[in-house]
């Protein structure tokens, strides 16, 4: 049987404070029974990319702004439909943490957290922690 799985919730894997702490989460002793994975809400390409991989957590992507990408010939409408379209995000983050077998969410993000917290409560029925770092 595997061991239980937490998925942390962060911005980006770009250097800073809540990537220094989340990085020494991954290899701390006492989290060391169980596996992690990370999901990025605003870009997952960054600098520290390569070390979460190397604690061993996988790293997803679900962009609260959605879709991404140009898919309208206007501009203004693309950024139109992304800022109306944040209903589609609990379901979509929901799908994605049941998809990694998470035993344990933890958010580490405030960018709509009540979002966050509908999907991974109501739409994915698993455990939710919330560190508000600042």
């Amino acid at each position: 049987m595997n061991p239980p799985k937490i998925v942390h919730v962060i911005g980006t894997p770009n250097p800073g404070g809540v990537q220094v702490n989340l990085l020494t989460l991954l290899k701390s002793e006492a989290l060391s029974g169980f596996r992690h994975d990370i999901v990025c809400l605003i870009d997952d390409q960054g600098g520290m990319r390569r070390d979460f991989k190397a604690a061993g957590a996988e790293i997803r992507f679900c962009p609260l702004r959605w879709p991404q990408g140009r898919f309208t010939p206007s501009y203004r409408v693309d950024q139109f439909l992304r800022n109306h379209l944040y209903f589609t995000f609990p379901r979509r983050l929901a799908s994605l943490v049941k998809k990694m077998d998470a035993s344990l969410v933890h958010t580490h993000i405030s960018d709509r957290v009540g979002l966050q917290a509908r999907a991974v409560l109501t739409h994915a029925r698993r455990p939710w922690v919330w560190t508000l770092h600042g």
